[in-house]
């Protein structure tokens, strides 16, 4: 298993901005969760799917995303260096959220409110952006732990 050593950073912290990216990625999506489970009836109406999807879709969901986000957490402040493969497999998963929300939309944008069409866009263009910080960094760890060789 390929490890990355994070440690290569000059930072004032144990932090280094690979596990600072899956930090940021953790309370996103931790507070996504928790919005989605404790606000499942109002996101159902906000979203324009109040008759057609249950309550208990949102909530697990939600539910998953709490998992996700506790995964990120321990990736992020436990794990002293970062196995390569699980930030590969955490933007693989964030990737596989916004193709989700491409086709969710590109299927089924007329059964949503146009704020249920807006607020899943920019979502996914959140966990985009997620995604793509935590690629970018963990190629230059993977950069920066070559060049010490």
């Amino acid at each position: 298993m390929s490890v990355i050593n994070d440690s290569t950073h000059n930072t004032p912290s144990q932090y280094t901005p690979l596990k600072y990216a899956v930090a940021v990625n953790g309370i996103f999506s931790g507070m996504s969760g928790l919005f989605l489970i404790s606000l499942s009836s109002f996101i159902s109406n906000l979203l324009g799917t109040l008759n057609s999807l249950p309550d208990l879709l949102y909530v697990f969901i939600g539910a998953n995303l709490i998992v996700f986000s506790a995964s990120l957490f321990v990736l992020a402040t436990l794990v002293q260096k970062t196995p390569a493969i699980w930030t590969k497999i955490v933007v693989a998963l964030d990737v596989g959220w916004v193709l989700g929300s491409v086709v969710l939309l590109a299927l089924y944008s007329t059964y949503l409110s146009l704020f249920g069409v807006v607020i899943i866009a920019v979502v996914a263009s959140i966990v985009g952006a997620l995604a793509f910080w935590q690629w970018h960094s963990l190629m230059s760890v993977s950069v920066n732990s070559r060049q010490l060789a």
